[in-house]
């Protein structure tokens, strides 16, 4: 069965689409746990988020919580922050990747030449239309009777 070229149109761009998503959501899963990884290796004991892990667990035990249960919940809330960070950066570095991508979309169109067409071409075209439809009608009609 012939497709007209708008629904081939439609379905490669929605193919496209789909396609775009998943690369850029596969980019931001792998580089969120990329950028985790840098970040956690550059906390120590004097780093600013290193000082930061005594103070959440004094505010931990402060309100009541053990030493041991304030200072993993302060960890924890220390990994927290890096993993957010960490996705900041991932979407970042996707959101730079689409630019990339588009900026070379937008020059390579421009190297693109243009089918040009002659004022003959333009007017034999609408004649090939409805003959497509006449094609079309018929099939549709020869269906209708092999239905009967």
């Amino acid at each position: 069965m012939h497709k007209p070229p708008q629904l081939i149109l439609w379905y490669a761009l929605s193919l496209s689409s789909s396609l775009a998503v998943a690369i850029l959501a596969t980019v931001v899963q792998t580089q969120s746990k990329v950028h985790y990884s840098h970040l956690a290796e550059s906390v120590t004991s004097g780093s600013q988020l290193g000082r930061l892990i005594p103070r959440l667990q004094a505010l931990f035990v402060s309100q009541g919580a053990s030493i041991d249960a304030a200072r993993a919940a302060a960890i924890q809330e220390v990994a927290g922050l890096l993993q957010l960070q960490g996705y900041v950066l991932a979407i970042q570095d996707a959101f730079r990747l689409s630019v990339g991508i588009i900026l070379v979309a937008i020059i390579a169109v421009f190297f693109v030449s243009g089918v040009r067409r002659t004022p003959t071409q333009q007017a034999a075209q609408p004649v090939a239309a409805e003959k497509t439809l006449t094609d079309e009608a018929d099939s549709a009609r020869d269906e209708a009777m092999l239905a009967v």
